[in-house]
């Protein structure tokens, strides 16, 4: 596929598409006086895609030029930025306590592995074990 950025690129891009959409209006008219369809069950799977990204794309635009359609688009967009950020910080809140039990146990573990590195606690700590090691 040409780079979509160049003019050339995107001179190739479109007139791929094009013939794309040809091909697929052939296989329609063609199913239209034959009144057999099977011609478009054998289109290749990029041209399905185009046609279906045409309609959809020309369903936008035609939505778009009437107030209440932009009103709607609109109005879904907000609703999905809305639920995506509401699911955001509920797993962020629901987080937070995993996060402080984790945070906590590395703090203690760190704090009693400093804690051991003194010396006069190692001297203290072998001779309790060894007092625990008679008594046992």
């Amino acid at each position: 596929m040409a780079h979509i950025l160049s003019v050339k690129g995107a001179q190739a891009f479109m007139s791929e598409r094009l013939a794309m959409l040809q091909t697929a209006q052939v296989a329609v008219v063609k199913g239209i006086r034959s009144g057999n369809f099977q011609v478009a069950y054998d289109l290749p799977e990029d041209v399905i895609s185009t046609v279906l990204g045409t309609v959809i794309l020309t369903q936008l635009l035609l939505m778009l030029a009437t107030r209440g359609g932009r009103s709607f688009i609109f109005k879904t967009v907000d609703t999905i930025l809305a639920l995506i950020f509401l699911l955001v910080i509920i797993v962020v809140v629901l987080g937070l306590p995993t996060a402080v039990f984790f945070l906590s146990y590395k703090a203690l573990a760190f704090l009693l592995g400093s804690f051991m590195q003194i010396e006069t606690v190692e001297k203290l700590v072998a001779t309790a074990s060894r007092l625990a090691g008679r008594t046992a």
